[in-house]
């Protein structure tokens, strides 16, 4: 296996259920790359663009690469994040996106695959593993 570079302006754009109003292209991973573990996104949102509110399978991390905006709970809390700031949001928690700040806004996407590849090295056997969020035990907090 290699390394393999992704150019900006060569990454496959994508489609996703209910992000018509945002552009979305795949940086590493799925039609991007052969990395396995994970998928890489990239999504610009014009100014006033809404992703509804809506729970996906797996965690993801968003980190604003340009501009800002809010991510929202079910409950209504609102996160509004600026320029490389991160959210992490949790397998089955609803969340909807949206551009409120009169400019574009840019955000780096990871998600998990569903399914990882694992590669035994003692004995060289390839199995896959279910990877869930959910059931991983929660970070433990840096000290101050």
């Amino acid at each position: 296996m290699q390394m393999e570079v992704v150019r900006f302006a060569d990454a496959p754009g994508y489609t996703v259920a209910n992000h018509d109003e945002v552009s979305v292209r795949r940086l590493q991973g799925g039609e991007a790359s052969s990395a396995a573990f994970v998928l890489v996104g990239h999504t610009i949102f014009p100014a006033g663009a809404v992703i509804p509110m809506e729970a996906g399978p797996t965690g993801k991390i968003y980190v604003v690469v340009e501009g800002s905006l809010s991510v929202e709970q079910a409950d209504g809390v609102r996160h509004t994040l600026s320029r490389m700031d991160s959210i992490f949001v949790p397998a089955g928690e609803a969340r909807a996106v949206v551009n409120d700040s009169g400019a574009p806004a840019a955000i780096v996407v990871v998600t998990p695959r569903r399914r990882l590849e694992r590669r035994d090295r003692d004995v060289g056997l390839v199995t896959l593993l279910e990877y869930d969020t959910a059931t991983r035990p929660p970070p433990q907090a840096c000290p101050p």
